[in-house]
């Protein structure tokens, strides 16, 4: 596979509402290159700050997710050997030529990374990454809020990350969450020396001021004794020992299974309920655009995801494409 030397990418990656966002729009703010903001993905009612994420870079992981049967919150298998899956060699292409047109050392923010990332090692240079970690219960109750997941969910998708993360990245700089808002300035000097950033101490004390003590609205508390819950207490401690997860049999075993996991979705009645809703949206922007050939292209993007999440029963994602096609209709009108 055709490899573009010339880039490095140096990732950010660990379970969304783990702090990504406040790093990557820290690091942006010591210096480095996170892409031209006219490409990045805006803010939203839950990260008004911003996301800091490349879109083009967040599209190909979406759609890596997609094309294996999954999506954020509802992630495929990825067995050994994943990346030459016949259903991605389009995407394998898509993801070479954009290497080509990125930056040349460039840091790229995108929790999917956690699982997709061997792809885009096979495409370029990855020199450095830092993962992360956030209390897993703190994550549980900010996805609570933000997606209605229940505490089982909620782990399951931490576990996963986090677990995918530790393996596929085994030399990622771990940063803790609550340390990053506690001591911004010491969690940012270490991150600039792991990939190589000259800063002063003038320009870490301005965007430590980025990193505000008020993010962290959710706090962590004793994890459930459940399965779940005492695999996630176990990942957790040794993800922040800094120890590889072979130091603990029982988490090493669950991480290496974690791909074939059941995913256990949401009531019947709710998932009804928003496809219901977004049925009548498709509609809705079929014809508000017909005729408009760049739209329609992006509504039938919407549809793939759609299929795709509703054969996964992922309620959440449905639910992100009809927030997509709502805005599309609001934009038609």
């Amino acid at each position: 596979m055709e490899t573009n030397p010339g880039l490095e990418l140096i990732s950010i990656i660990g379970m969304h509402r783990s702090g990504t966002s406040a790093l990557a729009g820290a690091l942006h703010k010591l210096g480095a290159d996170l892409g031209p903001e006219s490409s990045w993905l805006g803010p939203a009612a839950d990260n008004p700050h911003g996301f800091f994420e490349y879109a083009p870079v967040v599209d190909i992981d979406r759609k890596i997710l997609a094309a294996l049967g999954g999506t954020w919150s509802s992630p495929p298998p990825l067995p050994p050997a994943w990346v030459e899956d016949d259903h991605l060699s389009e995407l394998r292409d898509q993801a070479t030529e954009l290497a080509k047109e990125m930056p040349s050392r460039m840091v790229v923010k995108d929790p999917r990374l956690s699982l997709v990332q061997p792809l885009w090692e096979e495409v370029t240079t990855v020199p450095a990454s830092i993962l992360c970690i956030r209390h897993p219960i703190a994550v549980s109750k900010s996805l609570r809020k933000r997606n209605g997941l229940t505490v089982d969910q909620s782990l399951f998708l931490w576990f996963r990350y986090s677990a995918a993360a530790a393996l596929n990245c085994r030399d990622a700089l771990v940063v803790e969450y609550e340390a990053l808002l506690e001591d911004p300035v010491a969690q940012l000097t270490g991150v600039s020396d792991h990939i190589g950033l000259e800063v002063s101490e003038k320009t870490l004390e301005a965007a430590s001021r980025t990193v505000y003590r008020s993010m962290a609205h959710h706090q962590g508390e004793e994890l459930p004794e459940t399965p779940i819950g005492i695999v996630c207490r176990r990942l957790y401690d040794l993800v922040r020992s800094g120890e590889a997860l072979e130091a603990d049999q029982f988490v090493s075993i669950w991480a290496h299974l974690a791909t074939d996991l059941p995913w256990t979705g949401p009531a019947e009645r709710a998932m009804r309920q928003i496809r219901h809703e977004v049925t009548e949206l498709k509609l809705e922007n079929e014809r508000l655009t017909h005729g408009n050939k760049e739209k329609e292209r992006r509504l039938r993007r919407l549809a793939t995801e759609l299929r795709n999440a509703s054969i996964a029963g992922d309620a959440v994602s449905i639910a992100e494409v009809a927030d997509l096609l709502r805005s599309q209709v609001n934009d038609a009108r």
